[in-house]
């Protein structure tokens, strides 16, 4: 096992926020910005969801999802990325935090 350490003085802080309300149904393909918060805000709870990441991220990109309802089958979409521990739901309240890391093309959930 190898370990990197990272200067965090230097990660960009979240820096774009995006408030959706969403239906059953539909995806949200997520745009090239920097750091960015997915806020879900849909009427009720919703069957299903799909997200999808950049297909672009740039090393020590960051996404949060938060939903204000539940979502049963959430479908996180990598865009040829690999997405490490991708929610399949989300409770009531619920978030997740990924950060990218280009050398291996993951995205490593942080949170």
């Amino acid at each position: 096992m190898t370990t990197q350490q990272v200067d965090v003085t230097t990660i960009e802080p979240i820096s774009i926020k995006n408030i959706y309300v969403p239906t059953t149904g539909s995806s949200i393909l997520l745009n090239q910005a920097r750091n960015q918060r997915v806020l879900l805000n849909p009427a009720g709870s919703l069957l299903s969801l799909t997200i999808t990441f950049p297909d672009a991220p740039v090393d020590g990109d960051i996404i949060v999802i938060s939903s204000s309802q539940a979502i049963t089958t959430l479908t996180i979409n990598g865009n040829g990325k690999t997405v490490n521990s991708a929610l399949a739901s989300l409770s009531l309240g619920g978030f997740g935090r990924w950060c990218f890391d280009s050398s291996v093309n993951i995205w490593f959930r942080i949170g």
